[in-house]
């Protein structure tokens, strides 16, 4: 079942952004459980090296990793049908083969303070295993009230998310794309990533 909400699709930047998914409630409810959750410093990896390493001058961040339940389901299901829909009706990926969890990783979310620096543009293109690899990237906005920290997509020019709470940002993951540092207040986003095969399909 898809959602009937506000979506738009941006064929230029490759983002499909929806609005009204959720209650300003479910939100609230989401964000106390967030601030429930034990948190971890984000790490980066360095360049010629196979490790990661907690580089605040590099990238400032804290995340936590989100599980189903009671509390949750509303925000995760709804992400779901959001999700199902911009594929099935833009991106037609394979996502998801036969017997394999739907998302990677599960669901994360990151905080940024203020001179939370982000390095650069990046994709989020990565070759799980053999035969597995990232398709779509989902951004889900959970804070408002700060400056700066913008979610920017470059696939030939810059497209800047919109920051309203509650807003879902879908896109491929090899979209280019980058957050800009927070100058005042904190950003904090739920992000998931979704799979299927190895392949552009």
């Amino acid at each position: 079942m898809y959602p009937t909400v506000k979506c738009q699709h941006d064929r230029s930047s490759t983002a499909t952004v929806f609005t009204d998914v959720f209650t300003l409630d479910e939100l609230k409810t989401f964000n106390e459980y967030i601030d429930s959750v034990e948190k971890q410093k984000g790490t980066v990896q360095i360049k010629g090296s196979n490790t990661r390493q907690y580089r605040p001058d590099i990238k400032n961040y804290l995340f936590a990793q989100i599980n189903d339940s009671p509390i949750t389901d509303d925000v995760l299901d709804g992400l779901q049908q959001c999700i199902d829909y911009a594929n099935d009706n833009y991106y037609n990926f394979e996502i998801v083969a036969p017997g394999d969890e739907y998302f990677n990783r599960g669901f994360v979310t990151h905080d940024y303070p203020v001179k939370g620096i982000f390095d650069g543009y990046h994709q989020d293109w990565n070759n799980l295993s053999k035969n597995k690899m990232w398709k779509l990237t989902c951004v889900l906005q959970l804070s408002e009230g700060y400056e700066g920290g913008d979610l920017v997509l470059f696939a030939g020019h810059e497209f800047y998310a919109p920051k309203d709470i509650g807003t879902l940002i879908i896109f491929p993951s090899f979209t280019l794309h980058g957050v800009r540092e927070v100058t005042k207040g904190m950003r904090r986003s739920l992000c998931a990533w979704v799979y299927g095969k190895e392949s552009l399909r």
